[in-house]
């Protein structure tokens, strides 16, 4: 169940084991899931059945030069920057490290001076689509996902 995010893997995993019994199956007889398996339960789709948890976030002191090698290691387009107290307060993106690419001045310059600091976040109980609204309505790619004002995700626009 790899092409699934955590939660929506154990969504279908529970429902087939919950069918399985219910049947008075054999586990014995029980195959194994195919990944293209889904849930035939009706429920509303929330931004933490799809978020990405496993995210690499950076300080605002971090050489630019630093997380632009980061990014390309990891083929990452949105790089949270957060305070010691995992607070979120900015965003840079692939698109912004370009835009000044040649500006660039060895590893002088800081992440500070061009992350986005005025970010558009959700909470991980948003509907997906009301969290597709929102990318679309604001023309961006990524929304970090915030609990109690601490950064816990980030969905992305090829998460829809």
């Amino acid at each position: 169940m790899k092409s699934k995010k955590r939660k929506e893997a154990l969504q279908v995993l529970t429902e087939k084991l919950y069918l399985k019994q219910d049947c008075d199956y054999p586990v014995a007889t029980w195959k194994t899931l195919n990944k293209n398996t889904n849930t035939s339960f009706q429920l509303e789709q929330k931004v933490h059945h799809i978020m990405n948890t496993d995210i690499f976030s950076v300080d605002k002191r971090d050489s630019l030069e630093l997380v632009i090698n980061m990014m390309l290691w990891k083929k990452i387009h949105h790089m949270p920057v957060i305070d010691a107290e995992k607070h979120l307060i900015g965003l840079l993106s692939w698109s912004d490290v370009k835009a000044h690419i040649n500006e660039i001045e060895e590893s002088t310059k800081s992440v500070e001076n061009f992350m986005v600091k005025s970010v558009i976040t959700t909470t991980e109980e948003t509907s997906l689509v009301e969290a597709n609204k929102l990318i679309k309505k604001h023309d961006i790619t990524c929304l970090p996902v915030i609990r109690k004002n601490k950064l816990i995700g980030i969905v992305t626009s090829n998460d829809f």
